[in-house]
């Protein structure tokens, strides 16, 4: 279901003619809410306008707090945008097919945009920033034409510093044709079909490609990552992404971690209904915990357990299993729900494995594309194995000494410190900051 994402797609135009507009006026939502700023300007992503990049990096930095309890939809939207001062558009069609929407969620200083995804995911809605505005709607409200875009990708295709010629004698030509295929492979994979009207194809050392702007982007972060992989970063075009730092080193995702690990709790739950449990193991930790209460069969089921002097870790995760829940800490927010509740839309990554395919003295000589093989074979074995195939979504695939990833932002977390132990054993300093 569209509302079980936790990410956005882009809005079309026509959107704001058919929605609701709400910004810093209006009726305040009966919801309490505060707002706190930090951090500097974001750097611009690809074919992003300068009125884009304010928003998001309100969304990535404005951290608030809110107290939604079965508020109209309408009015939860309201108040966030009048806490962060921003428009935000909800599709008056939403609001027409389903009037009753309402939305229950208490957090504390957590980032604008996860309130957002949390507020989504409970309306069962997507949002987007397009032209400045912060657009609410469903999949079909957010569905936009496809556009066509070329790549010019020949020093991609040049062999690299210190790699080895390829075997048989590879041409540019045939390295393009790879890269064509592993953007179809590992970029929105199964929106390429001939009936979508989305399409990639080779032209003079350039791909020419057909489809959304959202895949255009995510196409051009892909091959800035690749260029930066390759140590070809003077060619990548002003304005392309900085590498974001990983989810887990973010500073909220620290201190909550922090706080599981070293916060001390005693717990004496005697039939306590779930969702007060919870609530109250919040309040003991001074954290933010979010259950999925469309996920919870029966909200008042009970729950009995008696602890002293543990972590409030361990706490949590001896309450959830109880309930037959499981949890995951995203942006500084604690998400309780079921696998499929938990479960995020794949992100891409990129991972520079050149160090790890140089052989060491005495060992037995081999084809560098055979080891990247094989180091593809561990990932594919031990991390998240048999959720890789071709209808999961996920994806692996090298690409001249290095690795495309598709999958969630946990398995990206594994490779990555599935590859720092590699470089470990192998005494090899790593090249790739992502990796460390």
């Amino acid at each position: 279901m569209a509302g079980r994402n936790w990410c956005g797609v882009i809005a079309m135009a026509a959107l704001i003619s058919a929605g609701l507009v709400i910004g810093g006026t209006g009726a305040a939502a009966e919801a309490k809410g505060d707002v706190e700023k930090k951090g500097a300007a974001a750097a611009p992503l690809p074919g992003e306008t300068p009125e884009d990049l304010k928003v998001r990096t309100a969304l990535d930095q404005t951290l608030v707090s809110v107290d939604f309890r079965e508020t109209p939809a309408a009015q939860a939207v309201e108040t966030l945008a009048k806490l962060a001062k921003l428009n935000i558009v909800l599709d008056r069609r939403i609001l027409f097919l389903r009037p009753e929407v309402r939305v229950t969620l208490t957090v504390k200083d957590v980032p604008l945009g996860r309130v957002l995804r949390l507020v989504a995911q409970q309306t069962e809605m997507l949002y987007v920033v397009r032209g400045g505005v912060v657009f609410l709607s469903d999949e079909e409200g957010l569905r936009e034409p496809p556009v066509r875009e070329v790549y010019d990708v020949a020093d991609l295709a040049a062999p690299r510093v210190g790699q080895r010629p390829p075997p048989q004698g590879r041409t540019a030509e045939e390295v393009i044709y790879n890269l064509m295929d592993l953007i179809r492979q590992t970029v929105e994979p199964g929106t390429w079909d001939e009936g979508s009207g989305n399409s990639a194809h080779v032209f003079e050392g350039r791909i020419v490609i057909v489809h959304t702007p959202q895949v255009q982007r995510k196409v051009r972060e892909l091959l800035a990552e690749l260029r930066r992989t390759r140590g070809l970063a003077a060619k990548v075009p002003p304005g392309e992404p900085a590498r974001p730092a990983p989810p887990e080193d973010r500073p909220e995702a620290r201190k909550l971690r922090r706080a599981l690990d070293e916060t001390r709790v005693n717990v004496d739950f005697s039939e306590v209904p779930h969702l007060k449990a919870l609530e109250q193991l919040a309040r003991m930790g001074d954290i933010n915990i979010v259950p999925d209460r469309a996920r919870f069969e029966d909200p008042e089921a009970a729950v009995t357990l008696r602890l002293k002097d543990v972590s409030l870790g361990t706490a949590l995760r001896l309450l959830v299993g109880q309930m037959g829940m499981e949890h995951a800490v995203r942006d500084g927010v604690v998400l309780v729900s079921d696998d499929e509740g938990l479960r995020e839309p794949p992100v891409l990554a990129v991972y520079d494995v050149m160090d790890l395919l140089k052989q060491h003295l005495g060992e037995e000589r081999r084809n560098p594309e055979e080891m990247l093989n094989d180091l593809i074979d561990l990932i594919k074995q031990t991390i998240e194995p048999g959720n890789w195939d071709e209808g999961s979504g996920n994806a692996i695939r090298g690409f001249e000494n290095a690795l495309v990833v598709r999958h969630t932002s946990d398995a990206q977390r594994e490779v990555r410190e599935l590859l720092a132990g590699l470089r470990r054993a192998r005494a090899v300093g790593p090249n790739d900051p992502a990796a460390r």
